[in-house]
């Protein structure tokens, strides 16, 4: 399959767009270059103008044009270039604004695009390396499901640049990846990829692709105006009310990803927020731990003892982290329903309460009441059970680590055995798992080791505890937005249909009347957006239509 099928539809499209004056399709048809071009989308704060002039200095010639990253929200900014470049300034934290528009240029064809991290002089060292990579990988180019494990993200098409010291640590990843986007710039077509091998095949694949996403995109706005169009026709019949009505019905289509959207972003945040709580709590319990140890003097552990220590901590660190996390939560929801309350002002709810009338429910109430449910839940976190039964021990093994984590509903209970030389070391950190009592921290130790073992234990039972907590909490907040997000959809797509019905109700009801006379007609020379459709330009763009999916099917077999 050629592109040129692809190009076929779009250029028959353009030309029904032009006898219409459909402005939409003609300004998007328009902007697509037969010369090689690259749009560089940068985030905010990127400051990429070094990486605009760079590229520039690598294909003279070629049009670099900047524009904000934002604008790849609308599909068809993303498509009018031969080629784009996303900048993202590197070690900044990625916005879901700049998440969003960068996602949407993924969807172009793979090669056509990469994304880029300006500043990456600012990696001093792995670790550093080490948590630019990671963020990467988390906020924009790794599956869910697959956790950060040094994927190389040049791979991803993401790649480093900057102007680092030839003696810094970053030099020799930058140069890599800079010789990759020189290569990727090269590339003769749209089809270049950030890859070193790149086939013709490939490149064709790549190219009418890209080629298929742009008719596809022509069709749809060409598609929308005719949409536009009949639906101005049939507004001429419509009563003041019907009109009203039909308004609100677009209004709430057009509100459910927006108020979904919304509550997502909510809801990743207080993820982080909740995760961050967490760090903070994990170094004031290690810190009042240290405190405690260190009061010991010569004086040496027994497991009971360590036992009670460590279940002191976490129940006071605990039970303040509590109240903490749910002012978080409480506070985190309390603005996602503010901003879901602002969305929703903009719908006229007296007309949608007009027609659900029989159903008993009132809106937007009914929609914002899914979301602060969210701030009044009780969410069972930080709390640890009651001392419980003596744990079994594992049978002996001189070199093994045993670590056991369970939980029930709120219950926190972390049994850890660690095991050196011939004999076990056991510590009950917290929870169900009840007084180790066999005295093997006792056993075979002097004061110093013993401390040293203690300190190791407890110190390792904090941070299980911590972790766990993490999970539960983060499971409970997650669990609790899902149901939040399935009740506020099935609520919108139940507005949906009913005002759909509503609407087709009227519009028989208007078409069983006279029509109403003709308005005036305009003035000459007043501004349009375009001369509306004739009848035949549905069954043309239909036409256009089976014949792109065709020409697609042909591509995918």
């Amino acid at each position: 399959m050629k592109a040129g099928e692809f190009q076929a539809v779009l250029a028959q499209v353009a030309s029904i767009a032009a006898e219409r004056n459909w402005s939409a399709v003609t300004e998007f048809v328009s902007s697509l270059s037969d010369a090689d071009q690259i749009l560089l989308l940068e985030a905010d704060d990127a400051s990429a103008e070094p990486l605009a002039d760079w590229i520039a200095s690598q294909l003279p010639g070629t049009s670099v044009t900047i524009a904000s990253l934002e604008a790849a929200s609308d599909p068809g900014a993303g498509l009018q270039a031969d080629r784009v470049v996303v900048a993202f300034r590197c070690g900044q934290f990625l916005t879901p604004a700049g998440v969003e528009g960068a996602r949407q240029v993924m969807t172009r064809p793979a090669g056509s695009y990469v994304i880029v991290f300006v500043g990456a002089e600012v990696i001093q060292g792995p670790e550093d390396e080490r948590i630019v990579e990671r963020g990467i990988w988390q906020s924009l180019v790794g599956d869910p499901d697959i956790r950060w494990d040094g994927q190389d993200l040049a791979e991803h098409g993401c790649l480093l640049w900057g102007t680092p010291a030839p003696s810094s640590y970053s030099s020799g990843r930058v140069g890599r990846d800079q010789a990759s986007l020189e290569e990727w710039l090269r590339a003769s077509d749209a089809g270049g990829a950030a890859q070193a091998a790149q086939t013709p095949q490939a490149a064709q694949a790549a190219q009418t692709a890209l080629a298929a996403q742009r008719a596809d995109h022509a069709l749809e706005l060409a598609e929308h105006e005719v949409a536009l169009a009949a639906e101005a026709d049939r507004a001429r019949a419509r009563s003041a009310d019907y009109a009203k009505l039909h308004e609100a019905k677009e209004a709430v289509s057009g509100l459910r990803s927006q108020v979904l959207k919304r509550l997502d972003a909510d809801a990743a945040q207080l993820d982080e927020e909740i995760a961050v709580s967490l760090h903070d709590l994990r170094g004031r319990l290690l810190r009042d731990l240290d405190q405690r140890l260190g009061r010991r003097g010569d004086e040496r552990w027994t497991d009971e003892e360590l036992r009670k220590e460590i279940e002191d901590v976490l129940r006071q660190g605990m039970a303040l982290w509590r109240a903490e996390v749910l002012g978080i939560v409480a506070k985190r929801w309390g603005h996602a329903d503010d901003a879901a309350e602002k969305l929703l002002r903009s719908v006229d709810w007296n007309h949608v309460n007009a027609v659900a009338a029989d159903t008993g429910r009132d809106y937007p109430g009914a929609i914002l009441a899914h979301i602060r449910a969210l701030g009044d839940a009780d969410l069972a976190v930080g709390d640890l059970p009651r001392t419980g039964s003596q744990p079994s021990l594992p049978s002996a093994d001189p070199r093994g680590t045993v670590v056991r984590v369970t939980a029930s509903g709120a219950a926190l209970a972390v049994v850890a055995a660690l095991i050196t030389g011939p004999a076990f070391v056991p510590v009950v950190a917290a929870g169900a798992a009840g007084a180790a009592g066999a005295g093997f921290l006792d056993r075979h130790l002097g004061v110093r080791a013993n401390h040293q073992a203690a300190e190791s234990l407890a110190r390792n039972q904090i941070t299980l505890a911590v972790d766990h907590a993490l999970d539960t909490a983060r499971e409970q907040v997650r669990a609790l937005a899902r149901t939040a997000r399935r009740a506020v959809t099935d609520d919108f797509r139940y507005l949906d249909d009913l005002l759909h019905a509503a609407v087709l109700r009227q519009a028989a009801e208007s078409a069983a009347e006279p029509s109403p006379p003709a308005g005036p007609p305009l003035a000459a020379g007043a501004p349009r957006a375009g001369t509306g459709a004739e009848p035949g330009d549905r069954v043309l763009l239909g036409n256009l239509r089976r014949q792109f999916t065709a020409a697609l099917r042909d591509e995918g077999a």
